[in-house]
């Protein structure tokens, strides 16, 4: 049982996270808002917060029209009671049925979980599964399994309860992901293997990849490049099935500022995008690198 003294320090801390969320979603930094509420969900567990955090990510993944993102966060929040969350779902006209779970505990507090919306501006496909109500495993335990009522098998490293460090959890259906794994979180380094055969293998931050990292996609599509909270961002490269490469920098999942497409003819266009538009470009002869 925490202290009176590290109780009102971590409320202090959910507060701050809480305000700073709110500024940075006012001010349109949508990825400074993820980031706050991301930790926000982290810290909560069985207080308010925990709803609120849900809600406010949802509807900053709306602004950032990543639909799917939001009504998985929207849902979650109606799971826990936010009738607000519930009437915002309804209005978007999805009749949800919550599933009415309790709040977890400090004990299994879930991390972060989203679903990407499909289509060509978002390459990921499905959502990244991590599982939920584990059994419990002794708090001593180093290394063991972790049964879950998804269906979802852990076996790796835990400590106090939790998968933490390497490990592997895999699902009926061939899903899995290996790799690194803090309190509870796919976190570090790691690959997820999707049912359909799409791959990802890279950094991860609060089971979402981050940083630098792999798509690779049944179909032949493959992207290589950074990634921020579950989405594509910085400097990318991708190559399509149909022979056409993009090497630019990406925003929030989109082509945005200059870059480069080569087509199969092996003509060369560089452009300048904004929010996945072309809003200026030029066709000339120009040799890329070799990047595939």
């Amino acid at each position: 049982m925490p202290s009176l003294e590290q109780q009102i320090d971590e409320m202090n801390k959910r507060e701050e996270l809480m305000q700073t969320g709110y500024t940075c979603f006012e001010k349109k930094d949508f990825n400074g808002a993820l980031a706050k509420f991301n930790a926000l969900l982290a810290l909560a567990r069985e207080s308010d917060d925990f709803i609120t955090a849900y809600s406010m990510r949802g509807a900053t993944y709306a602004e950032m029209n990543n639909n799917n993102m939001a009504f998985a966060d929207w849902k979650k929040a109606a799971d826990y009671g936010s009738e607000e969350a519930l009437q915002t779902l309804k209005a978007s006209g999805l009749n949800y049925t919550p599933q009415k779970p309790s709040l977890p505990s400090a004990s299994t507090a879930p991390a972060s979980t989203s679903q990407p919306p499909a289509g060509m501006e978002n390459i990921l496909s499905n959502a990244y599964r991590v599982g939920s109500a584990a059994a419990p495993a002794p708090a001593a335990s180093n290394i063991g399994t972790l049964n879950y009522t998804d269906g979802g098998v852990y076996e790796g490293e835990i400590q106090n309860g939790k998968p933490h460090g390497k490990g592997k959890i895999g699902w009926p259906d061939g899903e899995n992901y290996i790799g690194d794994f803090a309190n509870g979180a796919q976190h570090g380094n790691g690959k997820y293997t999707w049912a359909n055969g799409n791959t990802y293998e890279g950094g991860y931050a609060e089971n979402l990849p981050h940083g630098s990292g792999t798509l690779v996609e049944k179909n032949g599509r493959i992207y290589i490049g950074g990634f921020l909270n579950g989405l594509r961002h910085g400097k990318g490269k991708m190559a399509t099935p149909e022979g056409f490469i993009f090497e630019g920098e990406f925003f929030n999942d989109k082509l945005n500022g200059e870059g480069y497409v080569k087509y199969p003819d092996g003509n060369v266009e560089k452009g300048k995008w904004k929010d996945g538009e072309l809003v200026s470009q030029s066709i000339f002869n120009f040799k890329l690198p070799k990047i595939f």
